[in-house]
């Protein structure tokens, strides 16, 4: 993302772990920004330290329980986290061909889930940012 001419600011937009990046290039404020939408972002790591101690062990549980299971070989195992959002049931309910490209695009799923746990955040990076 370079920097718009003159000075502008732009906004800047982003959904699951395209949010994680939009929240990245926020902090590092090395570009002006006019607005900031995350919808859905994987930044866990907030959780921690902020009197969300269970929530953060239990994600942590689920991605654990994830990650063993694609590991012994589950072609299914992104269900685990399918169902962890949208509730007991959710992966089986979807259409075949959705399930298929879970299934096919699970082993970038597990990079991508494994790099959020890698993500510093805290609430003061945030207020920091939010004065820009």
């Amino acid at each position: 993302m370079g920097r718009p001419p003159g000075g502008r600011t732009r906004p800047l937009v982003g959904h699951s772990f395209g949010g994680l990046v939009s929240l990245a290039v926020a902090l590092r404020r090395q570009v002006k920004l006019a607005s900031l939408a995350i919808l859905e972002a994987p930044a866990v790591e907030l959780l921690s330290g902020q009197s969300e101690d269970r929530h953060y062990r239990t994600i942590r549980a689920m991605t654990a329980d994830y990650f063993a299971s694609f590991e012994s070989g589950n072609a299914e195992a992104i269900a685990t986290m399918i169902d962890f959002y949208g509730g007991e049931g959710t992966f089986a309910s979807c259409p075949a061909r959705v399930r298929s490209y879970a299934i096919d695009t699970t082993p970038a799923n597990i990079l991508d889930w494994a790099s959020a746990y890698g993500f510093p955040a805290c609430a003061s990076s945030f207020k920091a940012a939010s004065a820009c």
